[in-house]
């Protein structure tokens, strides 16, 4: 016997020599060679040897032949054949009666009876395996050596989970290959855990509530079973201790969700689960910190204490971190009086967060009012701004002391030659809750250019009064009067009133046309002086100032003590009037209307939209302000320069560089912006600029990333040919580099069913897009995602002879980019379904006539139809069934059954017939 061989593909280092050897098995017949007992012929050979000569061999004997082959370590394992001598090789026979058992998900057995050998070992079964359907290609799936074959069975490995499969094997001797088994029964191999977790995750702030999620959807192999779809797993990072909080998405082709309702200024750990219902895969965690926001809830446990009648103690406790949203600038504490009395002004002061004690914080609110009751609340600050303040304002009432306050509006509203009639109202704080008495002085003026002082005459008025007639004074004299409060803490200051002694008094005349002081004309007042004119014998106790505007008119009292000017809103017309003890005097004529001086504009404009459009450049949109607010003049003269400035800068933490761009026409409403940082998230606001200044605040800060933008081409060159069965392969090339903006996650196929052969033409001049096929979705579309790194994959589980429609778009972090153009190809044809609708409809004692619809599922063009019948004895009738099925090129679909009769009835005949067909 001449022997060659081949070095080892697995050297495993420098092959030092072989080693061939051989010994007797069985003889010819079966029995036991004489040679049996020998010990095993060896033959050493050198490192370059491919072959030998065995020439001592015994006629019609079966012989084990191996070679080796060696290292310096030692001897590699032998590969062993079996002959007869005097008898050549000859090629084997297939086996027969596969069965299939003990299936797993990657594993099953193989059972088997062999065929005849060909007077030869068999050195190796080749398992070839057919996938999911009778269309689909014939795979190699292994080569299994011989030597591992026992008890007539075989362990076939390598299989996919959760996938329909029938094998045939192919026995190989040293002479050859066998033909190809019958192929076994159909099986499905048991459901596995996914094969692996969504790749690519990756995770995005969107704002102080919100982080994008995407990822590479699994490919339709990789799920092993069932597809459930995927949890999103989260939670805080500073409580890793502590459970996720799952989110369910049960498309198995989604790559996008956005987690909100999430805690501000929060570090967060994100994972990604795969399910089905075999288990899970579940990615490493990834950590994204959201935004800054502000304060999402008030302080709490805010509690008062009166400590005197001018200050209140209050306490009350910091932030929790989850509260707080960001850093606590100060906490600001606010209070106003529990009156309706609008004039009366509110008070606040901040609080600095490193005043706490531990976790509380103690104040006092000074200079109040006694005995007076007084509203409070409480919020916080961030660099986003203040946040809710105490829901239920918390209330207090000061200490009672002496009145705080003269009494207001003292007047004399009835003179006589020797009386008068004193009037007055309370005093404001009266300091507690009785007013006891009021102290009412008074007396003679001296003449102008008189000497001396005021002899003062005082009475006690009761507490419940609020008038006193003064009797016996000098007429036409010009008295002096002083009013005090008393209550039981003491005597509160003294309001000053004149009046003098005359019976004739009258209304006082018109002031005189309000000035305007120019030297105090600023950008949001004007001051206006005026003169006061006849008095009509009675002091002047007020003036009134009416302003007039194009939305509606108010007026200012101002008590005459306080002078003859005042401070209002530009660009309106002004009047004044007197008033005195007898009433008010006419109007004044009006001042012109006049402008304040222009100032920078009220406010910026607030941002609309952020749109990344490559890795460096962001669109940004937001609505013009209206010409009011830029405070610019009457119309704001086109000699005006206005513009809106865009400023990007860097978050903290992040190492960017601040860019800013300026929109010099206020009209517009978008700026693009590039030259930023790859990588780096950046905080957006816009200044509204004029001649005159910039806007005292910028819009609200909103966030962006940039680095990332939707892919701004799609996928090119794609083509598709059907590659057996129901299934197309599809191979394209990736969008351009620069194009790309950023790394691609993946690509989608999107596919949906045009119709058949025939009815659809396969070059439509039309373009449609994916999102055209989109709406014509149907249970015949969808979608298979494909990793970033691959250009190439099959669309299977299609119906056969279908015209599809394809388009491609690649997708990244940022989200999808514009579908390819759709290109159309023809799924592979397969056996026809069964006909539809078997049935007799004309009997005879001789003949049946049977009538069926084309199959509903015809797989490809049906080209003849195969009727089979077959007569048999059931309980001494003769029953003929029938069954009917399709053909298309040369492949027969599954047979659709049917019995001969009148509505169901078997068709007896009273003489045998052999099964035909037809």
């Amino acid at each position: 016997v001449r022997l060659s061989w081949r070095p080892p593909a697995d050297k495993n280092g420098i092959i030092t020599g072989y080693l061939v050897w051989y010994k007797p098995v069985l003889n010819a017949t079966g029995g036991s060679s004489s040679a049996a007992a020998v010990s095993n012929t060896t033959v050493p050979l050198g490192a370059n040897a491919t072959g030998h000569l065995i020439a001592d061999l015994v006629h019609q004997t079966r012989y084990e032949i191996g070679v080796s082959a060696s290292t310096a370590i030692g001897w590699g394992p032998a590969r062993i054949e079996t002959l007869v001598t005097g008898v050549p090789p000859e090629l084997p026979q297939p086996p027969t009666m596969l069965t299939v058992s003990s299936i797993e998900a990657t594993t099953a057995l193989v059972q088997f009876i062999p065929g005849y050998d060909g007077k030869a070992s068999i050195s190796a079964w080749l398992v070839d395996a057919q996938v999911q359907s009778e269309a689909s290609p014939w795979q190699r799936l292994a080569s299994i050596p011989g030597s591992v074959f026992t008890t007539n069975q075989l362990t076939i490995t390598g299989l996919q989970p959760f996938t329909r499969y029938r094998i045939r094997l192919t026995a190989q001797n040293i002479r050859g290959l066998s033909n190809v088994s019958l192929p076994s029964n159909w099986f499905e191999t048991k459901q596995a855990a996914p094969a692996s977790a969504p790749a690519n995750l990756t995770v995005r702030v969107v704002d102080s509530r919100s982080l994008s999620v995407r990822w590479m959807p699994l490919e339709a192999g990789q799920w092993n079973g069932n597809a459930q779809g995927y949890s999103i797993r989260y939670r805080r990072q500073q409580n890793s201790t502590t459970d996720f909080t799952e989110v369910s998405v049960t498309d198995p082709g989604s790559s996008y969700r956005l987690l909100d309702g999430l805690i501000a200024n929060t570090k967060y750990e994100v994972q990604m689960t795969a399910r089905n219902p075999a288990g899970s895969a579940v990615t490493s965690s990834v950590f994204a910190t959201t935004w800054d926001a502000t304060p999402s809830a008030a302080p709490s446990n805010l509690a008062l204490r009166s400590k005197s009648a001018s200050t209140v103690g209050l306490v009350f406790d910091a932030l929790t971190v989850e509260q707080a949203s960001g850093v606590i600038l100060f906490y600001t504490v606010r209070w106003n009086q529990s009156t309706s009395d609008t004039s009366i002004a509110n008070g606040s002061m901040r609080v600095s967060p490193s005043s706490a004690v531990g976790n509380s914080f103690s104040e006092n609110v000074v200079n109040l009012m006694p005995f007076t009751q007084y509203a409070f609340t409480v919020s916080a600050s961030t660099r986003q701004g203040e946040g809710p303040s105490t829901s239920s304002p918390l209330l207090v009432v000061t200490e009672e002391s002496a009145p705080a306050d003269p009494p207001r509006l003292v007047y004399c509203p009835q003179v006589t030659s020797d009386s008068v009639l004193v009037a007055w109202l309370p005093p404001r704080y009266p300091g507690s809750s009785t007013i006891s008495s009021w102290r009412l002085k008074y007396g003679v003026e001296p003449s102008a250019g008189g000497s001396g002082g005021v002899t003062f005459v005082e009475v006690s008025v009761p507490g419940s009064q609020l008038n006193r007639l003064l009797t016996g004074l000098v007429s036409e004299a010009q008295y002096l009067l002083q009013l005090a409060a008393v209550n039981a803490k003491g005597v509160g200051p003294y309001a000053n009133a004149s009046v003098q002694v005359y019976a004739a008094r009258t209304r006082p005349e018109a002031p005189s046309v309000p000035l305007i002081i120019s030297s105090a004309v600023t950008a949001t007042s004007i001051d206006i002086s005026w003169t006061p004119k006849g008095t009509g014998y009675s002091p002047i106790r007020n003036y009134t100032l009416l302003v007039i505007s194009s939305a509606n008119n108010w007026t200012i009292d101002r008590p005459a003590a306080s002078g003859t000017s005042a401070t209002v809103a530009g660009l309106l017309p002004s009047y004044i009037r007197a008033t005195n003890d007898i009433g008010p005097s006419d109007w004044s004529k009006p001042t012109n209307a006049s402008w304040t001086k222009p100032s920078g504009p009220v406010s910026s404009p607030e941002i609309d939209r952020l749109t990344p459009l490559d890795p460096t450049t962001v669109r940004v949109e937001w609505t013009p302000m209206p010409l009011a607010s830029w405070r610019c003049g009457l119309n704001c003269p086109a000699g005006v320069a206005r513009q809106i400035r865009v400023l990007f800068t860097p978050r903290s933490g992040d190492s960017g560089l601040p860019v800013t761009a300026d929109v010099p026409d206020p009209s517009s409403n978008v700026a693009l912006v590039g030259n930023l940082t790859r990588g780096v998230y950046y905080e957006v606001s816009l200044l509204a600029i004029s001649a005159y200044g910039a806007a005292s605040r910028a819009s609200r800060l909103r966030l962006v990333y940039v680095g990332e933008a939707v892919p701004t081409a799609a996928p090119s060159k794609l083509r598709c040919i059907a590659s057996g069965g129901a299934q197309i392969y599809c191979n394209w090339t990736a969008p351009p580099k620069e194009q790309q903006n950023g790394v691609l996650l993946g690509y989608r196929l999107y596919y949906r069913r045009l119709g058949s052969p025939g009815e659809v033409p396969l070059d439509d001049s039309s373009s449609r897009s994916r999102r055209a096929a989109a709406s014509a979705a149907s249970a015949d579309s969808g979608s298979v995602a494909v990793a970033g790194a691959k250009s190439a994959s099959a669309i299977d589980r299609l119906k056969l002879y279908s015209v599809y429609g394809v388009a491609a778009a690649a997708f990244n972090p940022a989200g999808e980019g514009p579908n390819s153009t759709e290109v159309r190809v023809v799924t592979s044809d397969g056996p026809p379904g069964p006909v539809d609708g078997l049935r007799i409809v004309e009997l005879t004692p001789t003949e049946a006539k049977a009538v069926w619809s084309a199959p509903l599922e015809p797989n490809g063009n049906v080209t003849k139809y195969r009727l089979v019948f077959v007569g048999v004895y059931i309980s001494g009738a003769f029953v003929v069934a029938f069954c009917s099925s399709s053909v298309g090129r040369s492949r027969n679909g599954r047979c659709s059954g049917g019995a001969g009769g009148s509505v169901g009835n078997p068709l007896r005949l009273n003489r045998a017939e052999q099964p035909q067909s037809v």
